[in-house]
């Protein structure tokens, strides 16, 4: 087989697969190749990295990786086009007004008002700073757009222009009434103000009540950590803000698959969203977890090593693991700490 016939059946697989997963059986029947020559070339775009392989129902099941994507996401072929053309307006429009080149997070949230504006039913999701569109801002996407979202961009990136990166990030979060990202933004902001308990306390409930339901227990085994922890906040604050940036990383993730199962249940199939996200989440759970235990650790310690305080009293550790104990929250257990 030649090597310009092999890039041919490659491109073709790649474009059967960009429209959702398939089985070879799908494939070889979609492309017209033959059984053997499909699961071949399959094998060699698994060694290119371009696609990963599950078994799904006795079935063996190809996935197409789009490394231009968020956790490698596949993109409808006219989303991706549409897409490339607000990116390359963006940057135009960015350009004329700041003469500079726009900030990522900026064109996504750009990009997010001009989806919610004209309904275009784009991949956008929320993520780690707010919205996200599944397709990386790479700074050189070409297409063309419609005159009238063309408007729209023009319009929003005036309006956006105004602001710093945290300006617009809060402006967007209360635009889109998103209560988790404003707790969040919230959280920051009182973490070590000493004297009002009762504010932090409501916080800390809201970063529990608005978080997707899979990650509550993570959130709240921080939480119950901070508030034993409460009057030494301003001296752990370097260490919790560690912490809590990888529990963030962990619930956005969270977020983010939660977020975009209306388009891929739409366009693909919900599975879809869990089979490219899931294995990722679960390695950020798996960090924000150990970064609490660090936190615990590492107070545990500083009690028992500092020759200006007392040692922690066993009624205290015992306190801490009881709280930690109660309810779904087994932390301690999971790691042997008790």
């Amino acid at each position: 087989m030649g090597r310009q016939k092999t890039k041919e059946i490659l491109d073709k697989i790649i474009k059967v697969l960009k429209n959702g997963p398939k089985s070879i059986n799908e494939i070889a029947s979609e492309t017209g190749i033959n059984w053997s020559t499909a699961e071949q070339n399959l094998g060699l775009l698994k060694t290119f990295n371009k696609v990963f392989e599950k078994d799904v129902k006795n079935k063996r099941v190809f996935f197409y990786k789009d490394i231009k994507n968020f956790f490698q996401l596949p993109i409808k072929e006219e989303h991706k086009k549409l897409i490339d053309g607000i990116y390359s307006e963006i940057k135009k429009q960015w350009n004329q007004i700041i003469k500079g080149d726009p900030p990522k997070t900026q064109v996504h949230k750009t990009i997010w008002k001009v989806n919610k504006k004209q309904n275009l039913g784009l991949p956008i999701g929320w993520y780690q700073y707010g919205p996200c569109c599944v397709e990386i801002y790479k700074n050189n996407h070409q297409g063309k757009i419609a005159p009238k979202i063309g408007t729209i961009i023009e319009e929003t990136v005036k309006e956006y222009s105004k602001y710093n990166i945290f300006q617009l990030q809060k402006l967007v979060y209360e635009e889109a009434d998103k209560k988790l990202y404003l707790a969040k933004e919230k959280f920051l902001e009182i973490l070590c103000d000493e004297e009002n308990k009762s504010g932090f306390n409501l916080v800390l409930m809201d970063l529990i009540r608005f978080s997707p339901e899979e990650s509550k227990e993570v959130i709240t085994d921080f939480s119950r950590c901070l508030l034993l922890f409460f009057d030494h906040i301003k001296e752990l604050e370097e260490e919790i803000r560690a912490t809590f940036s990888k529990i963030w990383k962990y619930i956005a993730s969270v977020s983010f698959r939660v977020s975009l199962e209306e388009y891929y249940s739409k366009e693909y199939a919900i599975e879809l969203l869990h089979s490219y996200l899931d294995e990722k989440i679960e390695e950020n759970k798996k960090e924000a977890q150990f970064a609490i235990l660090d936190l615990i650790r590492g107070r545990l310690k500083q009690h028992e090593v500092d020759k200006d305080v007392k040692e922690l009293p066993k009624e205290e550790k015992k306190k801490i693991f009881e709280e930690f104990l109660k309810d779904k929250s087994d932390i301690f257990g999971k790691y042997n700490l008790n």
